[in-house]
């Protein structure tokens, strides 16, 4: 937060773009809400927690573009941050009307998506259990209002929304919405973002899960009939797999990330 801390403010930059990036152990200041002109962040293979996330979205006047992957790297001390898609969604749901690009690949920093059968109807209570409004308390530096924690949505909502990259269980839990009563039956096509062009879904495998395999077979019946903005869906016939950790950065087989060399052409 700290590089953040000196050009946030800086009327001239609008897109922010980083590779492992890491939390101030000492605990550095946190960005004033709605204070920043930046309006794109790409933070790639990093491991942050959800109310630093939080606060960086919070602190954008005008949010179009969020981009968050973890994977490719070692965690010291083998642990890391959890990923509370609850509170994530909180703090985008005020910019649905300009947010055109979100990417979020830390679906394997999800507990709660590790088991057998995910109970959606159940995520909202579950995700107050940690990460949520009562913990936010006593680590978020400028406790956010109490409106933000009362807010229910979906990704319907987000009208400027054009590309569209998550996991299949984050999916599925932001079309059904947010602080909002589950229905007895629920249709992915109908809660999808109304102008969405591009849909990445990352972790789908047909077979298993009934509920999904039903829901993405709609979903591509719904694109080819041509009455939709889709143009594009991938993760339908290859699953694309999520981001994940390097337990031992050592081993030949690791996938690790390295970031690629650039070498110029041009002699000196």
């Amino acid at each position: 937060m700290g590089v953040m801390q000196l050009i946030h403010r800086l009327p001239s930059i609008e897109m922010i773009g980083t590779d492992i990036l890491e939390e101030d152990e000492n605990g550095a200041a946190r960005l004033e809400p709605r204070s920043s002109t930046i309006s794109r962040f790409a933070i790639h293979h990093s491991s942050l927690d959800t109310y630093y996330l939080a606060n960086v979205v919070y602190s954008c006047k005008v949010l179009k573009e969020f981009q968050y992957s973890i994977g490719g790297r070692d965690v010291p001390g083998g642990s890391y941050s959890k990923f509370n898609p609850k509170t994530f969604f909180f703090t985008i749901l005020p910019h649905r009307e300009t947010l055109e690009i979100l990417d979020v690949d830390a679906e394997c920093h999800v507990t709660e998506f590790s088991w057998e059968v995910v109970e959606y109807e159940e995520l909202d209570e579950r995700f107050e259990e940690w990460g949520g409004r009562r913990d936010a308390e006593h680590v978020w530096t400028g406790t956010p209002p109490d409106s933000l924690w009362e807010q229910s949505g979906s990704l319907l909502e987000f009208r400027a929304l054009k590309r569209l990259s998550l996991g299949i269980h984050i999916l599925m839990y932001y079309a059904q919405g947010v602080n909002l009563a589950k229905k007895e039956s629920f249709s992915l096509v109908d809660c999808l973002p109304p102008n969405l062009e591009y849909l990445l879904i990352r972790g789908y495998e047909n077979g298993a899960s009934e509920m999904h395999d039903a829901q993405i077979d709609s979903l591509v019946a719904w694109k080819n009939s041509g009455l939709s903005s889709l143009i594009e869906i991938q993760g339908i016939t290859e699953c694309i797999p999520h981001a994940e950790d390097v337990d031992d950065p050592d081993d030949e087989d690791a996938p690790l990330w390295e970031r690629e060399e650039e070498w110029s052409s041009e002699s000196d």
